[in-house]
């Protein structure tokens, strides 16, 4: 992942990051390249970096560039002094780790000579490097390939080019990552070259470097092809097929989120920084997977986290460094059960071909998850014998999608009975009365409940959480987008008629921008703009006033419902707040879609700027929620 013009500005920006126990356990082993280009006995720069206290070296003023966003080769056209063009191109294959970079001279000069330097650090993902000196520079050669070992608890990088290679070691100190400086973080990194590579570009077609991690399908792959040039174009052929096969780039896109996890199958919750979470893994899921008809995929997510429930309960994440499961979520598991339902109806639908007691497994799993929320499980999730509803959390703990957290301190704990939850317990509910009928009553309980509770008439829309930290008929009336699930995004409808409508009213009225839902109400007092700034003030912002791309999917599913679910409400609804949306894929990251946004205009993208469940919400309401009946 890196930037258009090729300047690190985040310690994530590299050209091979690879995981060593995927999809957790990340290592940056190449961060960037330096490229330069001879002619005449004079060099040109073709990259840039930015050191401290912000010097861009070399300068860029001696090159013009323009850049192609193809999905597939980003490709760059440097034009230089005396008339030389040359193209440059970055491509990455999903079968293979590794990175191919590419060079050629498009102009008639014979004496054009370009070298290229690595920057490597070896180091996980999140982390910066320093120079020190227990860091080995030793270059192993052997026919076309360069293989180093920097560290002897990490990665190797095997490296492989048509050009000749020249050990010089050296180290580059003070790169400096803007965007980590803005984000209250470390952002100083030394970066460590073994040596460079040279080529004669008047003698070949391409100049070829491929970065790859030692001993992965990419390291065999390229000695099994002896050839760098012919693997080369081979990679690039398989890997334009292997897309062309996945549809539109939206879709193209979502395949990027889909992942191996040991035998079984997950989805990444956002790039560059997120691993697999539970909560997103199965919001994720309807759209990447089941609407997007990658049932064999959907099937093999299901079964690997079936593996890891305990007390009914979906892990919420997996630390990066492989430690135990964390459960801290009321939602994943719910969730769990609403993408189940779904995809079982799915595959009914299409006659997909399950494996061997799949179905049986998922049905278990559903009602053992509701069978724990009802009885009780972790972190006070119960059911309320009094009014069936689901109360879950404790003072200053955060269960729920709205998590954010800063050296302990809950910004948004909702604590209690929490509005989404609710649609999504009864939701739950009435999926397990068609596999248990003991259910059904208990559905019907919390539906009244539901509404007789939940109804705020000064605003005329619901309650964000009732009975707040355990405090009967103590309810938070802040405006939030939650209560749009009531409505919208999920199977079962909970709420209807005039209260339904005015509840789409209100979102739409306060909540609604061009590109996602505000997590708050402009008008409340605890109203954030913008996310930015250090830890903190992101942390206190993110779901106090922040755009998220996501919700649009259940508002637009919503509006569309409280319109008579008609062809006509279908075309209006792509047409007022699908096409809209549309415009800013590709704004934080070519074909997908960010995180998060400001809450002010222009609605700036923040957060991480690839994200799982703002592609897959997208998906899911093009491929679902608005096709012609």
């Amino acid at each position: 992942m890196g930037s258009i013009d090729g300047i690190p500005r985040r310690r994530y920006h590299s050209l091979l990051c690879a995981s060593t126990k995927p999809p957790t356990e990340r290592i940056n082993l190449v961060n960037a390249v330096e490229v330069f280009v001879c002619h005449r006995n004079t060099r040109y720069a073709l990259s840039s970096f930015q050191y401290n206290p912000g010097v861009l070296h070399p300068p860029m003023e001696q090159r013009t560039t323009t850049f192609s966003p193809n999905s597939l080769i980003p490709t760059w056209i440097h034009e230089l002094p005396f008339g030389i063009r040359i193209e440059s191109s970055i491509f990455m294959s999903k079968n293979f780790v590794g990175t191919y970079m590419s060079w050629k001279l498009l102009s008639p000069q014979d004496d054009v000579n370009i070298t290229v330097r690595p920057l490597i650090s070896c180091r996980n993902y999140h982390w910066l490097n320093k120079a020190n000196e227990f860091l080995r520079f030793e270059s192993l050669i052997s026919g076309n390939s360069v293989i180093w070992h920097p560290y002897e608890k990490m990665p190797g990088i095997s490296t492989y080019s048509n050009g000749d290679f020249r050990f010089s070691p050296l180290w580059y100190y003070d790169f400096l990552y803007e965007e980590e400086k803005a984000r209250g973080f470390d952002y100083i990194e030394d970066l460590a070259s073994p040596g460079e590579f040279s080529f004669n570009l008047g003698n070949q077609e391409k100049a070829i470097v491929c970065f790859t991690m030692k001993g992965s399908s990419g390291d065999l792959f390229l000695k099994e092809n002896r050839d760098i040039n012919t693997a080369y174009f081979e990679a690039i052929n398989q890997e334009e097929q292997r897309r062309k096969s996945l549809g539109t780039p939206l879709q193209r896109a979502a395949d990027s989120y889909i992942v191996q996890r040991g035998e079984g199958k997950t989805i990444i919750a956002g790039y560059p920084w997120f691993a697999d979470w539970g909560r997103d893994t199965f919001i994720s899921v309807r759209g990447l997977c089941i609407e997007n008809n990658r049932l064999d995929d959907a099937e093999g997510i299901f079964l690997s986290w079936m593996m890891t429930m305990q007390d009914g309960m979906i892990p919420n994440f997996f630390p990066d460094q492989g430690e135990e499961a964390v459960f801290n979520s009321v939602d994943a598991s719910l969730w769990f059960v609403i993408s189940a339902y779904e995809f079982l109806k799915k595959v009914k639908a299409t006659g997909f071909s399950l494996k061997k007691d799949t179905q049986k497994k998922l049905e278990l799993a559903i009602l053992s998850i509701i069978e724990n929320y009802y009885k009780g499980t972790r972190f006070h999730i119960h059911a309320d014998e009094n009014d069936y509803l689901l109360f879950s959390g404790s003072y200053g703990t955060q269960l729920t999608w709205m998590d954010s957290a800063f050296d302990g301190y809950a910004f948004t704990p909702r604590s209690g009975k929490a509005v989404e939850i609710q649609a999504l317990w009864i939701n739950a509910l009435k999926i397990a009365s068609e596999l248990d009928d003991r259910w059904a009553k208990i559905a019907k309980g919390a539906t009244k409940s539901f509404e007789d509770r939940f109804w705020d008439p000064q605003q005329n829309c619901l309650f964000d959480v009732i009975d707040v930290n355990g405090a009967k008929n103590i309810a938070d009336p802040r405006l939030r987008p939650n209560q749009i699930f009531a409505v919208g995004g999920l199977p079962f409808q909970v709420l209807k008629g005039e209260k339904a409508i005015a509840v789409v009213a209100n979102v739409e009225k306060h909540l609604l921008t061009n590109i996602g839902l505000r997590s708050l109400a402009p008008f409340e007092q605890e109203y954030q703009p913008s996310y930015k700034g250090d830890v903190y003030s992101r942390a206190a912002a993110y779901h106090q006033g922040t755009v998220w791309i996501w919700l649009i999917g259940a508002f637009i599913d919503a509006w569309v419902r409280i319109h008579g679910s008609s062809t006509q409400a279908i075309k209006d609804a792509r047409k007022l707040y699908f096409q809209p949306l549309l415009r800013h894929i590709g704004e934080a990251a070519i074909s997908h879609l960010p995180e998060i946004a400001d809450g002010d205009a222009p609605h700036c993208s923040r957060g991480c700027p690839c994200q799982a469940w703002s592609v897959a919400e997208i998906l899911r309401t093009d491929l679902s929620v608005l096709i012609e009946k």
